[in-house]
């Protein structure tokens, strides 16, 4: 404890600095977490809401934008923690408190992942739409200081994504076996009606089928030449699937 006092001046400005690097970290990542975790029907209340919850709709707008910005705050918080960490352990080592600058170095990072990731990402979960709307002024000001770096670093990324993956070709966002699955998991009552449900996998059985199958030949069909009448059609209505007038 004694050592710890002692050496206050060679510690303390360093772990506050660190401190509040935590807590920026913990904004980024959790502002992130709350805008991208909301629904269509969240989004949209965004969007007609007040000025802050519009300026949250704004960033959802331009996601590689937003994402693009976030990632890059991120990690130059985490460089200048790791940084800052270095630094103070050093001088803790150099004055002979080796075991001191060890600890300091658990604990530093300790709190960077629990306080600076994991607690906020988890919070952002459950609250996200009020955490996304009170980022939504600090995030915006966050992107606009980057963006006239912003194409840089797409044009970089791009060059980088040729040179090393040149035949990278992007995913499907949503495919057919996806849409299936998700109707059969689905629980009844809760996501999908009986009858939605049914509709929604007939679409997906229309997906897969050719035009063969469903045409049926002229010559199987029975046509009437105009003028019909209700009663020339009477007798034929129950033997038939559907009829067409025209």
């Amino acid at each position: 404890m004694t050592a710890v006092i002692d050496t206050l001046p060679q510690w303390l400005p360093g772990v506050l600095t660190m401190a509040v690097l935590v807590v920026a970290s913990g904004f980024f990542s959790g502002s992130e977490t709350a805008l991208f975790y909301l629904s269509r029907d969240e989004q949209r209340r965004l969007q007609s809401g007040s000025s802050a919850e519009r300026t949250a709709a704004e960033l959802l707008s331009n996601p590689d934008r937003l994402l693009t910005a976030v990632l890059f705050w991120n990690l130059v918080i985490n460089l200048a923690f790791f940084a800052v960490s270095l630094v103070t352990a050093k001088r803790l080592v150099s004055s002979g408190h080796a075991s001191l600058a060890g600890l300091l170095s658990v604990v530093s990072v300790s709190s960077l992942v629990l306080l600076g990731e994991v607690i906020p990402k988890s919070l952002a979960v459950s609250l996200r739409y009020p955490i996304a709307v009170l980022a939504g002024w600090p995030l915006s000001i966050s992107v606009r200081i980057l963006d006239p770096v912003i194409p840089v670093l797409g044009h970089i990324s791009n060059a980088i994504q040729r040179v090393l993956w040149p035949r990278l070709t992007p995913e499907p966002y949503l495919q057919t076996e996806d849409l299936e699955r998700a109707i059969e998991t689905s629980e009844l009552g809760v996501e999908l009606a009986a009858l939605e449900q049914e509709v929604l996998q007939r679409v997906i059985d229309l997906s897969e089928m050719t035009s063969e199958e469903l045409m049926r030949p002229r010559n199987t069909l029975k046509l009437w030449e105009p003028p019909v009448h209700l009663t020339d059609l009477q007798t034929h209505l129950a033997a038939i699937d559907f009829l067409f007038l025209s």
